[in-house]
């Protein structure tokens, strides 16, 4: 046994208003974002046995956010605002390092996007990590077709704090 009498532990955890600038360092490392306002509300069951090792199941919910472009002047209007987002069934499986949610709920999404004079739509500009260099523009790469493509490569949540 890995850890002895903990071979089936079962705990519950709620957060409430827990301010969203707590994740602008996972920000920082895969955009070019900063929270400008916002809080989440989390239920969280967490299940640890020593033949599935340890899970989380729950539900979060996100309550006014902004996030504003971290270049841009402090007082520069969000480039994103959502009045609120509810994941349910929420499963996080850290072997297999994996998050799903079984419903997404979503109100009051409120965006601005700019095209650039490249071409480029500057959301694609603040999707990227601010030591990147930025994307090549539609202008320089060829193209068969004119739609959006999504970022590509994988996103992978930062090493843990502790």
């Amino acid at each position: 046994e890995a850890l002895p009498g903990f071979a089936n532990v079962k705990a519950r955890l709620g957060l409430e208003s827990l301010a969203l600038s707590l994740a602008q360092p996972v920000l920082d490392a895969q955009t070019r974002l900063r929270v400008a306002n916002g809080t989440a509300d989390l239920a969280l069951d967490l299940q640890m046995s020593a033949d599935k090792g340890l899970g989380l199941t729950g539900d979060a919910g996100l309550a006014s956010l902004a996030l504003a472009d971290a270049t841009a002047a402090a007082d520069a209007p969000p480039v994103l605002k959502l009045e609120k987002l509810s994941l349910k069934g929420l499963a996080l499986d850290l072997a297999k390092r994996q998050l799903s949610a079984q419903q997404l709920l979503a109100g009051g999404l409120d965006t601005t996007v700019r095209r650039a004079a490249d071409g480029q739509l500057d959301l694609q500009l603040l999707l990227v990590p601010a030591g990147a260099p930025p994307a090549p523009s539609a202008a320089s790469t060829p193209s068969t077709s004119a739609s959006l493509a999504a970022p590509s490569g994988s996103w992978a949540p930062p090493s843990p704090l502790c």
